[in-house]
This record gives C-alpha cells, sequence and structure tokens, in this order.
C-alpha cells in the first residue's frame, strides 16, 4: 500500500530545505495518488516519469519555500 509513502511525503518539509527534491519510486497504478499526495503537502513541479520499459514509476516534485 501506500502507508509508508504517506509517512515519507508528511515528513519531507522537516528533512528537506526548500528547493530539496523527492523522488519516489512507485506501482504505477500509484502515481497520481502519489502525486497528489506531494501537491498536499506543498510540493510543486511534480512529474511522473517512466521507467526503461516506458511504465510509469517514478513521481518526483520540489518542496516549495
Amino acid at each position: 500500500g501506500l502507508d509508508l509513502v504517506r509517512i515519507l511525503i508528511r515528513d519531507a518539509p522537516q528533512i528537506l530545505k526548500p528547493g530539496g527534491w523527492m523522488a519516489l519510486e512507485v506501482d504505477p497504478q500509484q502515481c497520481a495518488t502519489v502525486a497528489e499526495l506531494l501537491k498536499a503537502q506543498g510540493f510543486a513541479d511534480i512529474h511522473i516519469h517512466p521507467d526503461l520499459n516506458r511504465t510509469d514509476r517514478v513521481v518526483a516534485g520540489i518542496l516549495r519555500s
């Protein structure tokens, strides 16, 4: 599930400096949900990147200041 991902995203602002990147490798079916979780936590410039098989796999964003 997304339990660990939710914790990582929730705690990221305590660890990352503003402008810091977070990238998470997740199940392709979870990419849109993870992107929304990042947005809700104050991340911007959120993108979903494919793996070598061209399957959506990594969700990345920048922590806003």
